[in-house]
């Protein structure tokens, strides 16, 4: 028998194309662009999959409603965050069908959980397209009363080496926020003026505490540099607060994952809230994320 949780867990691989991981080389030199992981295993860029319809996971409200209200519809988009990636043994709960749960309890609705993020390193050019094309993700995000979304990481930082490579760095910082305030447009366009809570995360820093320096310099059970942090850092503080801004100007509410993560120096290790890849939330981390979500309530939506 297949529960609603197990269901739940099961979407982001019903809807994402999955590849195996390749690992990374070691070098004394300044690192490729795989010495800084994308979220996911392809690299950022990549084309688009081809995305089937799925049924979407129907969570009933926690108690008694006050009317015969329509079902809601959460739509999750982003990255192998939501999409619940990384190497586990144990399905994960993404935090997409936690937020459904807690935007069931809150507003006393049905609420039909559809989860789009994808484990296969899709950045925010990549989302766009789909948002612009697919027409699963368009008739979906027509429907959609709340939306979800974590995107730009695998475009900002994936394709960027370190030390040295500034221009890179300063490219994703560009076209992440045009790329993400043409996605707010087209989500926009196809709400039609319905009443929309929109979430758009920020992300948190996995580098801190990491036991592998990712083989930035020498070998993997090598010290991390010590300009690694301080730089990573106020180069992600930068990137939050940029993809805060395209966010707030288009109406949606940002949802910072750094402080609950990091704390609120943005220094601390994020370590029990991984999975063993340092990069992908274990349940814990995903719990959290949902808990800071519905945290900021679900306005402009109301109980009925």
């Amino acid at each position: 028998m297949v529960t609603s949780r197990t269901l739940a867990a099961l979407l982001p691989a019903m809807l994402a194309v999955t590849m195996a991981c390749s690992g990374t080389g070691t070098s004394s030199s300044a690192p490729s662009a795989s010495s800084l992981p994308s979220m996911s295993p392809l690299a950022a860029g990549s084309p688009p999959p081809t995305i089937s319809a799925s049924p979407s996971l129907v969570l009933p409200p926690a108690g008694p409603t006050t009317s015969q209200a329509p079902t809601l519809s959460l739509v999750g988009l982003g990255d192998s965050i939501p999409g619940a990636g990384g190497q586990t043994d144990t399905p994960l709960d993404s935090y997409v069908v936690l937020v459904g749960e807690a935007a069931s309890k809150a507003l006393g609705r049905t609420v039909a959980v559809t989860n789009l993020a994808t484990n296969d390193g899709v950045g925010s050019d990549g989302l766009l397209l789909r948002v612009r094309n697919d027409s699963v993700h368009r008739a979906a995000l027509a429907a959609a009363d709340i939306v979800t979304i974590t995107i730009g990481t695998n475009d900002w930082q994936g394709a960027c080496d370190w030390p040295g490579d500034d221009p890179c760095w300063a490219r994703g910082l560009a076209s992440v926020p045009k790329n993400l305030a043409a996605i707010l447009d087209q989500i926009k366009d196809l709400r039609k003026g319905r009443p929309t809570a929109i979430r758009v995360t920020t992300y948190y820093d996995s580098y801190i505490g990491n036991p592998t320096n990712l083989t930035l310099v020498g070998k993997p059970s090598d010290p991390w540099p010590s300009e690694f942090h301080p730089f990573y850092r106020a180069a992600l503080e930068t990137f939050n607060k940029t993809i805060c801004g395209v966010a707030e100007a288009h109406g949606a509410i940002c949802v910072d994952l750094a402080v609950p993560f990091n704390g609120p120096s943005h220094d601390g290790p994020a370590t029990a809230l991984l999975l063993a890849d340092h990069v992908h939330p274990n349940q814990a981390g995903h719990d959290l994320i949902a808990k800071t979500i519905a945290a900021t309530g679900f306005a402009p939506l109301e109980r009925p």
